[in-house]
């Protein structure tokens, strides 16, 4: 069912500023100078930038520890006597949304738990290797959380972090907040019962809350793709990605794609891709996946067919993405290649031809026409599914939450809460669970344009909480704004930062075990 790898990759080729140097042409001084702050390709800073990682990465590592340690001993406690566990808020999920809402809920006191279902805090970035969208400019920074005390810029001195420094930033968040995660524990379903919620575990265990806050991000990896026999490959070699993470399968999600490829790099592994690769989708994450195969050393002969990208030429992708610059450095060599092509248009059906083969039809929506293409391998970037829809009662739907930001009067959608037989329950999703809060007018009048972003979601959980419990919106509520960029700190000052605000928070808060 897949392929197998061989000793023969060149991962993070160097001699890639040759690539660079031949679309130079395309793009304005502007777009270079912003490109160099993306993806340096000097030896200096990438020696920096490594060290910088490599320093993340054992900060998380400490991490981690003290999260398993306590997640271990909590669960001895629930085993021995869960009936004494009641707890005002449980967070399934241990991302950037929980994350925050544990902050607020440490600053008030309330007994809280965090429930994740992997064995990684902030498993979406921690797992993965990319640059993530959101720049760290001199005065304003996009990830910043109410009650944090890391700053990403703490952490590297780039313009655009790896998915891995954010995973620390807000595993720092989880740890000073002295909120436990339970880990390796999934949700098998949330009950409303006498004005509370019973959460039942896959193990058959079950707690009891007062409110309960669903901050699991996009959601379960999925296909939108609408042909049935596709989505059972789909599925199956998602679930074989699961077991062997360091193997490339002939069908992959985006996700799955950037976890082989990092495990296969801390390996000194190599890999073979075949010659013709489709990627499904136009949002970030086929970008990304397009970043990911300009580390590879490809086949001349590779071809790339990007379904739903309707750009031919590196000149027009370039004016398509304004204000997106760190896109192009990765994108348009493979247009110059000449082994980049934009298929317009959406996926109707895919047919297996024979082994690692596929026939996909395309539909154009507007002109009515439809074109095949024989691909084989598929990196599926088009979606995800609701996590919540599994767990509640048939026939739970959702309504929005309004309320107040601390940055602005007009009220707006913090969140969404379920009803159930006409009445609202206390389960609430948060953060990119909840879809899209923001509306198109106030996008419009916001640094990040992106309504899933941390800078438009992570206020929005914050205001939810305080709402919900009856707090006021913490004052120390930054909007990102700062006179200049912090210094990277070395891992001891960290370590020392982080330890202090954490035995702070708890000096202040009651013994929530």
């Amino acid at each position: 069912m897949y392929f197998s790898l061989v000793i023969s990759l060149l991962f993070f080729d160097f001699a890639f500023a040759e690539n660079q140097k031949s679309c130079a042409g395309l793009l304005n001084t502007k777009h270079e100078a912003r490109l160099i702050e993306a993806f340096p390709t000097d030896q200096a800073t990438l020696q920096k930038i490594i060290k910088e990682e490599k320093s993340s990465q054992r900060i998380s590592e400490f991490l981690m520890k003290s999260f398993r340690e306590e997640s271990l001993k909590l669960k001895q406690q629930l085993k021995a006597d869960d009936s004494k566990f009641v707890y005002d808020m449980i967070c399934i999920g241990s991302g950037v949304q929980c994350a925050a809402a544990s902050l607020v809920a440490s600053q008030n006191n309330l007994k809280a738990l965090v429930i994740e279902k992997s064995h990684l805090v902030a498993r979406n970035f921690a797992e993965k290797d990319f640059k993530i969208n959101s720049a760290e400019n001199r005065t304003f920074s996009m990830h910043v959380v109410p009650g944090s005390v890391l700053q990403l810029a703490e952490l590297t001195s780039q313009k655009y972090a790896s998915s891995l420094q954010l995973a620390t930033k807000i595993q720092a968040d989880q740890y000073v907040s002295n909120i436990p995660v339970l880990l390796d524990t999934e949700v098998r379903s949330l009950v409303p019962y006498e004005g509370n919620v019973i959460l039942t575990m896959t193990d058959g265990s079950s707690l009891k809350s007062r409110k309960v806050i669903i901050g699991t991000g996009l959601g379960k990896v999925s296909t939108k793709v609408p042909f049935s026999e596709y989505k059972n490959q789909f599925i199956l070699t998602h679930q074989a990605h699961q077991n062997q993470s360091n193997q490339i399968f002939p069908i992959m999600s985006t996700d799955s794609f950037l976890v082989s490829l990092k495990n296969i790099k801390a390996q000194n592994l190599g890999v073979h891709l075949p010659r013709d690769i489709v990627i499904i989708g136009n949002g970030d994450g086929a970008r990304i996946a397009l970043e990911g195969l300009s580390e590879i050393a490809l086949n001349p002969e590779t071809r790339i067919f990007w379904v739903g990208n309707h750009f031919k030429t590196a000149d027009e992708y370039i004016q398509s993405v304004a204000g997106w610059d760190r896109y192009i450095q990765k994108i348009i060599p493979h247009y110059e290649a000449g082994r980049l092509t934009g298929v317009d248009g959406r996926v109707e059906e895919i047919k297996s031809l024979d082994v690692n083969r596929y026939q996909i039809k395309i539909k154009n929506s507007q002109t009515g026409m439809t074109q095949s293409l024989i691909g084989d391998m598929i990196i599926d970037s088009t979606g995800y599914e609701n996590v919540a829809q599994s767990l509640l009662p048939v026939g739970a739907r959702r309504l929005d939450v309004i309320g107040n930001l601390a940055a602005q009067t007009a009220e707006t959608v913090l969140g969404r809460q379920y009803e159930f037989n006409h009445l609202r329950v206390p389960i609430y999703e948060v953060g990119a669970a909840g879809g899209s809060l923001a509306t198109e007018t106030e996008l419009s009048l916001l640094r990040n344009k992106n309504a899933i972003s941390i800078y438009n979601t992570v206020p929005r959980t914050v205001a939810l909480i305080s709402k919900i419990f009856g707090f006021n919106l913490p004052k120390e509520f930054d909007t990102g704004i700062r006179s200049e960029r912090p210094d990277v700190l070395n891992e001891e000052n960290i370590m020392k930062k982080l330890k202090e605000a954490r035995e702070k928070n708890r000096n202040q808060a009651t013994d929530i075990l």
